[in-house]
Parts: structure tokens; C-alpha cells; sequence
């Protein structure tokens, strides 16, 4: 701090110290890493994300000094320390988003003790959310599922807003984008089971009704396969007699479509077929 001039080379040579092979040396050297914040506070954001790099570290005690050394931070600066752990779980190398990821969901899942401000700050609420949001992109079902019950646990609320951002429902739906249809087989079902616990499904619907008409547009049997299960799964939701009006049937027909020819026929079922009437 009283050598402002001199700081980038006095902090990578302790990034090199982070890295020494003698345990005693490269511990002291870590531990010192959050206090570099302490005169800095605009190091936080660059210092989690070096120490979030450190996570794969060996050794069960070098490991509890990196995990120490984050919630340090994260105590400091929320904001900053949550962008530079996200960053690494989005972009950093392979051996270090597992580890960091895992840092920041059991973080998360004890926030009363790791980030005390989170249920009384709904800005904070937001930011994380927002980063959860973040790590979600790109991910398969299961871990897309998993980061928005984490979400979902910090306010429920917040997280269908932004859950219904990512359908896009403000533009028509497309069927001729691959991506908007990946998106949209994943995150609906998803949408649907938070949405029926905090408000009526039926604007979500309504813009769902709209996929229907144009599903056999889609060019991909991948793509039809996987959004006619996202589209049937949200069926099992708790939504109103008025909102599965404005679907069921039309799944109901493109089930029909894919069940193999030897399948028996609707005369030939004993129960009806699933009515708009909810039991």
C-alpha cells in the first residue's frame, strides 16, 4: 500500500511463494494472500479467484488453509469474492470447477454461518441467484436442477423470475434454433415445479401453448425427443383446471405420435386417455 508502484511484483512474488515446495513456506505464503486485502480491498475479486485456482491443492491441511483463507474473504467482500469463485467454476481449467464449485454450493447450504447477510440483504440474494444463473449455462439437466434448488432454498421468488428470463418469453419461440430449444426442454419443467408454489403458471403457459403448433417444424428428432419429455414432464405440476386446458391435449396428441406401431390403440386402453379436468 505504501508502494503502490512496486504492488503487481510484491503480490506475484507471493503467488510464487503459494506455489513452493517447502510446506511451511507455501502455508505462511497462502495465509497471507487475504491480508494483502485487508490493505487492498480491491484485491478480493482477483484474490478468490486465485485462491478458488488453489482448491485441487494436495494435502488435507494446505486444502483447509485455501478453504479458510476464501470464507475470509467472503466475509470481506461478498460480492467481489463470489465473482472470482464463479469465474473459475465458469471458465478456469478443468481440475480446479469441480473443487470450486463444491467450496461454494457447501458455502451456500450454510450461509447463516459463511455469508450472515444473505436472507436479509435481497440484493445479495439477487447477485447470487444471478451467479447461480451463471453457472447453470451450459450444464446438463442434472446439474442445471441441482444449482436452481440451491436457488430455489435462497428465495424461491427471485429465482422463477429468473428462471423465466432464460425461456426467452418476451420473443416467439423458434423451432429452428438448436440452442433456444435445448434451453427451453431443460429449464421449463424447472420453471413449472418452482412457479406453481409462488404464482398462477398460466403466462407460462400460454407462451408453452404456443410451442405445440410449431413442434413439427423442429428439424432434429433429438431435439423433438427431448423437448416432448421437458413439455410431458410439467404436466405432473400442480397447475389449475384452466392452465392444463391450455395443454394437456396437445401433449397428449404428440405422445400418441411417438408410441411404436404395435402399441394398442385408444378403444383398446381401459382408462381414458388424461382429461383437462384436473382429479
Amino acid at each position: 500500500k505504501s508502494f503502490p508502484n512496486h504492488q503487481e511484483a510484491a503480490f506475484n512474488a507471493q503467488l510464487d511463494l503459494c506455489e513452493e515446495e517447502e510446506a511451511v513456506i507455501r502455508r505462511e505464503a497462502i495465509k497471507g494472500l487475504p491480508d494483502l486485502c485487508k490493505a487492498d480491498p480491491k484485491l478480493v475479486g482477483r484474490m478468490s479467484s486465485v485462491l478458488s485456482q488453489l482448491l485441487p491443492i494436495e494435502g488435507h491441511l494446505d486444502q483447509t488453509i485455501v478453504k479458510h483463507c476464501l470464507v475470509q474473504l467472503l466475509k470481506q467482500d461478498t460480492n467481489a469474492a463470489v465473482t472470482g469463485i464463479v469465474n473459475q467454476i465458469v471458465s478456469g481449467d478443468d481440475s480446479v470447477k469441480g473443487p470450486a464449485k463444491k467450496f461454494f454450493l457447501d458455502r451456500l447450504a450454510d450461509s447463516d454461518k459463511y455469508i450472515p447477510t444473505l436472507q436479509s440483504d435481497e440484493k445479495l440474494k439477487t447477485f447470487i441467484i444471478d451467479q447461480l444463473d451463471q453457472m447453470s449455462k451450459g450444464g446438463k439437466y442434472e446439474e442445471f436442477t441441482e444449482l436452481m434448488q440451491v436457488a430455489s432454498g435462497i428465495d424461491r421468488r427471485k429465482t422463477v423470475k429468473s428462471l423465466t428470463k432464460l425461456l426467452e418469453m418476451d420473443r416467439p419461440f423458434d423451432p429452428t434454433k438448436a440452442e433456444q430449444l435445448e434451453r427451453f426442454a431443460m429449464t421449463l419443467p424447472v420453471v413449472l415445479k418452482h412457479h406453481t408454489k409462488t404464482n398462477s403458471t398460466s403466462t407460462i403457459l400460454k407462451y408453452y401453448g404456443g410451442v405445440l403448433p410449431v413442434f413439427s417444424q423442429i428439424e432434429s428428432e433429438e431435439h423433438k425427443i427431448m423437448l416432448l419429455q421437458g413439455l410431458a414432464e410439467t404436466i405432473q405440476c400442480s397447475i389449475t383446471e384452466e392452465d392444463a386446458a391450455l395443454c394437456i391435449d396437445g401433449i397428449y396428441t404428440l405422445l400418441l405420435s411417438y408410441l411404436p406401431e404395435n402399441a394398442p390403440t385408444e378403444d383398446e386402453i381401459e382408462d381414458p386417455p388424461p382429461s383437462t379436468s384436473l382429479l
